[in-house]
């Protein structure tokens, strides 16, 4: 199962100075607001991720080897 998010770039306002200016990198709205609480999407920046409901929803599809058991090299 999995869900679309939206990441945006965001004008956001530096701690340190007071000045807005653009995010480094994408951010969903939680994390942006949690920066800055008047944070503003940047138009035509939007990217859609399709991410797993559950953070441990991907392991199932991982092969991993079992404990105690030594690969061999080539």
């Amino acid at each position: 199962m999995s869900k679309t998010v939206e990441f945006w770039y965001w004008l956001l306002r530096d701690p340190a100075t007071g000045r807005r200016k653009q995010s480094l990198c994408r951010l969903t709205e939680a994390e942006a607001r949690r920066r800055d609480p008047q944070a503003q999407r940047l138009a035509g920046t939007c990217e859609l991720r399709l991410l797993p409901r559950h953070p441990d929803a991907y392991l199932s599809s991982l092969v991993l080897d079992p404990p105690g058991r030594r690969r061999m090299a080539p």
